[in-house]
């Protein structure tokens, strides 16, 4: 796992001055799909633990004993609508296993990550008073909050400004290299706990930024 605190893709002087738009958006791109994807694999993941479990010959849900295995089929019904979280947190506590606990960084990074997909997916314009400006500009939702809180931890996007919002300023390589570490230290835990491996497993040291 590189530096998080560095970015390795710090351009010259020279390069932010002739950085073209259509560059800039490509970068943004990049950045916004690496977390759209990290989300979807932590849906996916668990999804397929619960659909697996019906069948024996199947990877994840189907390597467990058949008594756990009924357990999951029986709850995956009630479970399709819920918060992909609250889909792991269900599944630990079906099998009758310690659930993860949400107020450990753990959890925190996760829940994070997957409401900053949120915010950019369904995001919406916001007016900023010009006179209340420090108040009115601040988006309040866990995932800014935790971008906000932490923005040193993350080298900014080296192509915006200060006076960017903290989103805007966030979209680099370092928020993209901390979603998918967060995303697979959480499912790292959970299939630990369950007592199975991982479908990545064989590529596992393969999956970092």
């Amino acid at each position: 796992m590189r530096d998080l605190e560095t970015n390795p893709l710090e351009p010259s002087a020279e390069e932010k001055a002739t950085y073209a738009e259509s560059s800039q958006s490509m970068h943004r791109s990049y950045v916004l799909a690496s977390i759209f994807t990290t989300s979807a694999f932590l849906d996916a993941t668990v999804n397929e633990l619960y659909t697996s479990a019906e069948y024996p010959n199947l990877e994840l849900g189907g390597k467990l004993p058949e008594a756990q295995r009924e357990l999951l089929v029986d709850a995956w019904p009630t479970q399709i609508k819920e918060p992909i979280l609250e889909r792991y947190q269900k599944a630990l506590t079906t099998l009758s296993l310690q659930p993860m606990a949400r107020g450990e960084g753990t959890f925190q990074n996760a829940f994070a990550v997957l409401d900053l997909r949120n915010e950019l997916m369904h995001y919406k314009p916001r007016w900023r008073d010009t006179h209340q400006l420090r108040q009115t500009s601040r988006v309040e939702t866990s995932g800014i909050r935790f971008l906000e809180s932490n923005e040193k931890r993350f080298a900014r996007n080296p192509f915006t400004g200060s006076g960017n919002p903290t989103l805007d300023r966030s979209l680099c390589y370092a928020l993209a290299a901390w979603s998918l570490s967060s995303a697979l230290a959480f499912t790292d835990e959970f299939f630990k706990r369950v007592g199975v491996e991982a479908r990545y497993a064989s590529i596992r040291e393969d999956l970092k930024a």
